[in-house]
């Protein structure tokens, strides 16, 4: 089954229900009991669908809960328009999000991390649909807000934050060898406390 660009929203919203839905009657199907805290922190959370040009395939992400080191941690799958079958394609390791086709379908990009660096900053990852490992396809210092494929599929477009004026004067003195300034502090806004005493700025 292919879809076409009238089906795309109607498809993808049935698929996010579908997907949750299965997941929670998994977890209260053995004895129709109440959910608990730990079922519903079980739960798998599906968003940002996104279908490929030719609609044959959904690539979206899975959000759960890692209770061992209390934290959430995301997956991208992908699943064929018709249900049958479902291919995962980064794994818990490492956080993986924003998931987008290349205009000619064969790569499917995603906004990741290192899984061997906690520190890294967020690139733009690319998978080849035809095999192999996810490739960095951006190296910013600074990390990737966002991004988008141009429609050649030759470019992207990035969302990138600058850094602030601390960053880059702490930066300029680690590769001098030297120790940063202190910043001024920069009030221009004053808030006194319940106490009458101390005050909040703005910062």
């Amino acid at each position: 089954m292919r879809l076409s660009r009238f089906q795309l929203p109607s498809f993808a919203t049935a698929l996010m229900v579908l997907l949750l839905a299965g997941t929670a009657f998994a977890q209260t199907s053995a004895a129709g009991r109440v959910l608990t805290i730990d079922d519903i922190l079980g739960l798998a959370r599906v968003s940002s669908p996104a279908i490929s040009p030719d609609g044959a395939w959904v690539a979206y992400v899975v959000e759960q809960v890692d209770a061992d080191k209390d934290e959430k941690r995301s997956s991208i799958r992908m699943v064929s328009s018709d249900g049958s079958e479902t291919v995962q394609l980064t794994s818990m390791e490492r956080s993986a999000w924003s998931p987008a086709w290349s205009p000619d379908g064969r790569y499917i990009s995603f906004l990741s991390g290192k899984a061997d660096d906690e520190d890294a900053k967020t690139q733009v990852w690319t998978l080849d649909r035809r095999g192999g490992e996810p490739q960095a396809y951006t190296s910013v210092e600074q990390g990737v807000k966002d991004y988008g494929w141009a429609p050649d599929g030759q470019r992207m477009w990035l969302l990138i934050k600058d850094q602030n004026a601390e960053g880059l004067e702490a930066k300029r003195a680690k590769e001098a060898g030297e120790e940063p300034k202190p910043m001024p502090w920069v009030i221009d806004r004053l808030q006194f406390k319940s106490d009458g005493v101390t005050y909040l700025d703005n910062s």
